[in-house]
């Protein structure tokens, strides 16, 4: 049966499922006949995929010049770089820094009160505390999903009333930022069900240590890692959350044969310290090349709007990726 016999309603229902895609679908749609133009058109922002400054700028446009459209925002993708460079993973720096601030945050402005999901990429530089800044000054009372990537990221001054899920891609957990977001974790996100931090390193044993104080197991950095704990603050979780997932990264060619060393007998000793916290909800899910985290966290965005587990499939370290239908994050508990 042809789309153009079915009642305006049941077009209406379906158009809402086959446009979770970006936009893409939505704007196709519009552009098929008179009929489903009017049908089409306020889906074309419900998902919103934008990767540089030029689809910045003319995201921003669209906005400025008919401000409701923001109200039809539900799930929104943003990369600061464009999509060629970022195997690049160029940093923000000089007018081009600045104005993609003023651009990010203008957008954030308008669409914060009605957001449901955000994956915010930021190029891996020292400018990220930028990045993390805008997301504190707005207020998301509707986001339950939330991705990121940069060095910081799990402490922002605003609660997040609503958020169920928080991914986090990182280079690596400076001692600071690692004990504000986990010490005030269950202040942050109080409904939080899923935590999941990829790109773990060699640089980051004082984040696992933390973690384990939690649940009584010590992740012992040994020799090659000196390990310094300024506070034995333990990490606060919200009663609500059920697991935790991380992600190591996969050393660079580019770094010397020493760190590599390093690197490798520090996965080894992850992948015994996970064990040995397993029972509590923790999950160590199979490394990633930090050169992937646009390409995965994009699909991965796409994935939950299909209704899929996107990056929250229980996959095992070492043994593959198990289908992302099959099993999801759900059955364990954080205890």
């Amino acid at each position: 049966m042809s789309l153009l016999a079915l009642p305006t309603e049941i077009n209406i229902a379906i158009f809402q499922l086959a446009c979770m895609d970006g936009g893409y679908t939505a704007c196709s749609l519009s552009l098929t006949c008179r009929r489903f133009f009017p049908l089409a058109r306020p889906l074309i922002y419900q998902s919103i995929s934008v990767a540089g400054i030029m689809q910045l700028q003319a995201l921003a446009m669209h906005l400025l010049r008919s401000p409701k459209l923001a109200r039809t925002v539900r799930h929104l993708f943003i990369l600061e770089m464009d999509e060629h460079q970022v195997d690049d993973f160029q940093m923000r720096f000089g007018d081009e820094g600045a104005t993609l601030s003023i651009l990010v945050n203008f957008i954030f402005g308008l669409v914060s009160p009605y957001l449901e999901t955000l994956c915010y990429l930021c190029p891996l530089s020292d400018y990220f505390e930028d990045c993390s800044q805008m997301l504190s000054r707005r207020s998301w009372p509707h986001l339950t999903e939330l991705t990121v990537r940069g060095y910081a990221g799990l402490y922002h001054a605003r609660t997040f009333p609503s958020l169920e899920r928080f991914h986090l891609y990182t280079p690596g957990l400076s001692h600071q930022n690692t004990v504000d977001g986990l010490a005030l974790l269950d202040q942050t996100f109080p409904r939080l069900t899923h935590l999941k931090i990829t790109g773990i390193g060699f640089n980051s044993a004082f984040f696992l240590d933390m973690l384990g104080r939690k649940w009584g197991v010590t992740y012992e950095s040994g020799a090659h890692f000196s390990v310094v704990y300024p506070n034995r603050r333990l990490a606060q979780f919200p009663p609500s959350l059920q697991c935790i997932a991380i992600q190591m990264r996969v050393p660079s060619e580019r770094n010397s044969v020493v760190r590599r060393r390093r690197h490798k007998i520090m996965m080894k000793k992850v992948r015994e310290w996970a064990e040995a916290v397993e029972e509590h909800g923790l999950v160590l899910h199979k490394p990633m090349k930090r050169e992937k985290h646009y390409v995965q966290a994009k699909k991965d965005w796409l994935d939950r709007l299909e209704g899929g587990h996107g990056g929250w499939a229980n996959e095992s370290d070492g043994r593959g990726r198990r289908s992302l239908r099959k099993k999801a994050m759900s059955g364990c508990a954080v205890q």
